[in-house]
């Protein structure tokens, strides 16, 4: 039970981790459209795609390892 809601939780900050990429793109393109400074990334998209990345997947193996120790009643 405790890998079904770590998984669960891993996949939620993966989305999350997608999410705040997406947000830092579409900040940094409208500012680069207006003219203005651009704005300082805390990490590149590609590291924050990577990190999602591992996460979800990570997360996936955490759901799939906590639904057969589920199914076989542990």
């Amino acid at each position: 039970m405790h890998y079904l809601i770590l998984g669960l939780v891993s996949l939620y900050a993966g989305l999350r981790v997608l999410a705040l990429r997406r947000r830092m793109l579409a900040t940094a393109t409208a500012t680069a459209t207006a003219g203005g400074p651009a704005p300082k990334l805390i990490l590149r998209p590609p590291v924050l795609a990577a990190i999602a990345a591992v996460v979800v997947v990570g997360g996936a193996f955490l759901v799939a390892g906590g639904a057969l120790t589920l199914a076989q009643g542990g």
